[in-house]
């Protein structure tokens, strides 16, 4: 028995190696379109691993026929378990995730905080979010009448808002905000 668990084991750990070894046999993991049902690939590896994992730790207890049928049946149903719960919480909701990349107007009107000072010589950087949350650093400008409010450098740590984009251009110009940090921040400046 040991060596059909162990062959279980290996296959389902063979088949997504030689899928990552061989890029050229395009094995996504889905023979959907091959197939009437629904196999995914990926998955049926993880039930073989399961399968066989779980019998070699439960194979010492396989000592008569009846035992060994019913400790089997039990394997395959719980390699049927792990199969189904990998599809459901993983492979699925990856499958209908649809990430876009950002597009410059999805910028307008986002508050951020500089993390480089914004001079009448330089642009900044502006630290927004994205639509997962990740952090994304713009270059950003400052418009001439909002610089000269600010004595002509809007300070690092100051909250900001896009107020204006040039997309041909790729220029994000932000205003800061009316916040009591912000304030401070411009009262520091010399």
């Amino acid at each position: 028995m040991n060596l059909v668990f162990s062959v279980a084991i290996g296959l389902g750990l063979i088949i997504p190696l030689l899928s990552l070894a061989f890029d050229f046999l395009d094995m996504d993991g889905d023979v959907s379109d091959t197939l009437p049902l629904p196999i995914n690939i990926m998955c049926l590896c993880f039930s073989l691993v399961v399968f066989g994992a779980v019998g070699r730790v439960l194979s010492p207890f396989m000592k008569s026929g009846i035992a060994t049928i019913g400790f089997l049946v039990a394997l395959v149903a719980l390699s049927g378990v792990a199969y189904r719960l990998l599809f459901k919480y993983v492979v699925s909701p990856l499958k209908k995730s649809n990430p876009t990349a950002i597009k410059p107007w999805d910028l307008f009107a986002q508050t951020g905080r500089l993390t480089l000072r914004i001079t009448e010589d330089s642009p900044g950087l502006i630290a927004l979010k994205d639509s997962t949350g990740a952090s994304i650093s713009y270059r950003a400008y400052a418009k001439k009448d909002v610089l000269e409010s600010w004595d002509g450098e809007i300070p690092t740590g100051t909250e900001v808002m896009v107020v204006d984009i040039q997309e041909e251009a790729k220029i994000i110009y932000v205003k800061p905000l009316s916040t009591i940090q912000n304030v401070q921040l411009k009262r520091k400046e010399p």
